[in-house]
């Protein structure tokens, strides 16, 4: 309460009344010094009254004789000495001599001891001069005699400190009451000055002075936001003004500037529908499909760069053409075209084949009427699916290898067994009939029995034939137990890194030495020719396993071309080519002969075990299927055949490269 109304005061009655209490505060401790000497000076007046009590006392004749006779009643005339409370000890000197005596301590009160060295230095009043010399001893207290300096002392500490307490309370008041009302205006003042923000208001702490100076300053700073206001509006005004003016001036200018700015917007509208059908175009022409829009006349709308690839015929050649004009090959399925249009359905036409210049591709035909739109139409879309329909093919064989192989190493498992006996019987019963060993020899002569005449009755009744026959069967189907186990073989495998066209050369020689290269009825031999690509780099394989795949595939050709000169009606040149390429991935060998060739169906199924086209006794149907499983299965590659009627079959192994090619 008292701050608040201090704070509110005139800076005129803060400080009146700021010195009014200074003052009076000093007068108090004024009042209390003085006090406190007057104090002290009257205890010295009072040591001298007592002085004069104590000397007219032990004066008087009656006590006087006690104290010369040294009567007991001494004590009883020193007792009211001892309640008087600045006496600390006091006693009776006879002829210098102690007769009674006390002495004030924190025990009591004691007898006074002759040997006290209290005695030594108290006041002394003499109270007879004549024999005996009595004397009377006092010794006050010793605050009786620093009270006067310790008074001072005290008073001056206590105006110091109130000096300091109240220059600090003095000093904070007149800076929350004075210094920060003024220092909070100067600085709106400054804020107002510097960014000219007229808006901003000083607050006002207290009912003073210097708040009636802060209400005037923000009404002033109020009628200038006013004034701004009103020149903002006013400029505002006079540049409507001055731009209505204008405008009035320039009407014929703008409205030229108008005519050319919408030429150039149209022109720019124009460029920017020729750019995005550039676009359009680009997206329908990167596509791997062909892409052809019809109208409701079954008129082309729209013609992709890969339609012209499959079709031949050029974007221009092909806009506003039937589609049976601009792409032949859809006149054989215009009638799916129009239920597509009339049933707005969706119709696809799988596999579809196509003879694109010397090679025979399949296409997906997907028609899809336009809906949502104002005028009727379809898009036709073509994807060439010669590469999935392959892999699909790749996939089924794989799965009919797979499941074959697990058959095959049961089958050849359970065939070993009496097969080896059969062959280990044909040759027990050979060398049974040898008339070279002893022991034949013996055993005839013991019985009596010519073995020679014995070999010659089996040679001349064919017997040793038929042995032999039986002998080259057992052989034979050991083989074949062989090759079946080739699907169950899962041991380890070491590859090495092999250069393929050193691989492909070593077999090329192998088989140059067989007798099949001597085609029966053909004055020109079999040749082989090689297209080896020249390379560093190398495939992790088994050479020896390659080599047979080569070599089967060699063999196979020869017989296919040996087959087609059979039927043959005009003469042509035997021949197989073994080509090797390399791309950043793969190595490719391609084994190419020109012999009968293979339709779908045979092709489908070239590559599964036990298939053949050979006569009985010529082929098992497990050299392709080995191989195939060799590639897929050993070296993790791919083998993939392409065939047709007396063309001539491609035999396309793709092997991955080794890592340490870079």
């Amino acid at each position: 309460m008292f701050q608040q109304w201090f704070s509110n005061l005139p800076i005129k009655q803060k400080l009146f009344s700021l010195n009014l209490g200074i003052m009076t505060i000093m007068s108090i401790i004024s009042l209390v010094t003085l006090l406190l000497i007057t104090f002290n000076i009257t205890k010295s007046q009072h040591r001298d009254a007592t002085e004069q009590l104590i000397f007219s006392f032990f004066t008087n004749p009656n006590i006087l004789a006690d104290l010369i006779a040294e009567s007991p009643r001494i004590q009883d005339h020193m007792s009211w000495i001892q309640s008087i409370p600045e006496i600390r000890s006091a006693g009776i000197l006879k002829d210098g001599r102690l007769i009674s005596g006390f002495s004030h301590s924190r025990h009591g009160v004691a007898p006074l001891d002759s040997d006290n060295t209290l005695i030594d230095t108290a006041l002394a009043l003499p109270l007879k001069d004549a024999q005996p010399e009595l004397t009377f001893v006092i010794h006050y207290r010793t605050w009786f005699g620093n009270g006067l300096y310790m008074g001072l002392f005290i008073a001056s500490i206590l105006v110091t400190i109130s000096a300091i307490l109240l220059m600090m309370f003095s000093r904070k008041i007149v800076k929350y009451s004075l210094i920060n009302p003024i220092q909070h205006l100067i600085s709106i003042a400054e804020l107002v000055t510097t960014q000219e923000n007229f808006q901003t208001r000083a607050q006002k702490y207290n009912e003073d002075e210097i708040g009636t100076l802060v209400d005037r300053f923000n009404e002033m700073l109020t009628r200038i936001e006013t004034r701004d206001q009103q020149l903002h509006l006013e400029k505002t005004k006079a540049e409507k003004a001055t731009k209505k003016a204008q405008k009035l001036t320039a009407q014929t200018t703008e409205a030229n500037a108008r005519l050319e700015f919408e030429v150039q917007v149209r022109a720019k509208i124009e460029k920017k529908l020729t750019d995005f059908q550039s676009y359009l175009n680009s997206i329908m022409n990167s596509m791997p499909s062909a892409l052809i829009a019809l109208d409701e006349d079954y008129l082309v709308t729209l013609w992709n760069k890969q339609a012209t690839y499959l079709s031949g015929t050029e974007l221009e050649s092909a806009l506003g053409y039937r589609i049976e004009e601009a792409f032949p090959m859809l006149s054989e399925h215009l009638e799916e075209i129009k239920h597509s249009f009339i049933e707005q359905k969706q119709k696809i036409i799988e596999s579809v084949k196509f003879n694109h210049g010397e090679d025979t591709i399949l296409l997906d035909i997907m028609i899809y009427p336009l809906v949502k739109t104002e005028t009727p139409g379809a898009v036709i879309r073509i994807d060439d699916v010669t590469q999935k329909n392959r892999m699909e093919e790749v996939i089924v064989q794989t799965e009919k290898m797979m499941s074959v192989g697990g058959l095959a190493a049961g089958m050849a498992h359970e065939i070993n067994n009496p097969l080896s006996a059969i062959i280990q019987g044909i040759q027990n019963i050979e060398r049974r009939l040898s008339t070279e060993l002893d022991l034949n020899r013996k055993e005839a002569e013991a019985l009596d029995i010519d073995l020679e005449k014995i070999n010659r009755y089996l040679e001349s009744r064919r017997i040793n034939k038929f042995l032999g026959n039986i002998k080259k069967a057992g052989e034979r189907a050991a083989e074949i137990v062989t090759n079946m186990l080739q699907f169950s073989r899962q041991t380890d495998r070491i590859l090495v890194y092999e250069n393929m066209g050193n691989v492909v050369n070593q077999a090329i020689n192998i088989v140059s030495n067989e007798h099949f290269l001597a085609l029966e009825e053909n004055e020109q031999p079999l040749t082989i020719t090689r297209e080896i690509e020249e390379s560093d780099r190398t495939v992790a394989c088994m050479r020896q396993e390659i080599e047979q795949v080569l070599i089967n595939l060699i063999k196979n050709g020869a017989q296919a071309i040996e087959k087609r000169l059979l039927t043959a009606l005009v003469p042509f040149t035997p021949n197989i080519n073994v080509q090797i390429r390399y791309d950043h991935e793969c190595c490719y060998i391609r084994v190419t002969d020109n012999g009968c060739g293979m339709n779908e169906d045979v092709k489908k199924r070239v590559f599964e075990p036990f298939f053949t086209t050979k006569d009985v006794g010529v082929g098992t149907g497990l050299g392709l299927s080995v191989s195939y499983f060799i590639i897929t299965s050993h070296h993790q590659g791919q083998m993939e055949v392409e065939s047709a009627p007396g063309e001539g079959s491609t035999f396309i192994i793709t092997l991955p490269l080794a890592s340490n090619n870079g």
